[in-house]
């Protein structure tokens, strides 16, 4: 696998994490030990080797859950908002 489709993988799985944070009942439906498979619809290139990697590497009769990705909003540097200094008084 180039590291490019590493890279590309491990943003997906980052990003499919934090969303399962503030998503739980998604989790839920996964089943215990289940191979996850995510397919970036916005990414043909990835999402067919993700396809291709899970028929190689999952174990017989091991559930699939296929996880569709729409896209990724842009990337932003922070998240912070209303940030405000408070300068000390020099002593």
């Amino acid at each position: 696998m180039s590291s490019d489709l590493v890279q590309r993988n491990m943003t997906l799985t980052f990003e499919f994490s934090r969303y399962l944070l503030d998503h739980p009942e998604l989790e839920a439906q996964i089943p215990e030990g289940a191979h996850v498979v995510l397919l970036p619809e916005d990414d043909p290139e990835l999402c067919e080797h993700n396809r291709q990697v899970c028929e190689r590497e999952r174990a017989t009769g091991q559930p699939v859950v296929y996880i569709h990705l729409g896209s990724l909003l842009p990337e932003q540097r922070s998240r912070l908002r209303h940030v405000r200094i408070e300068p000390s008084p020099v002593s």
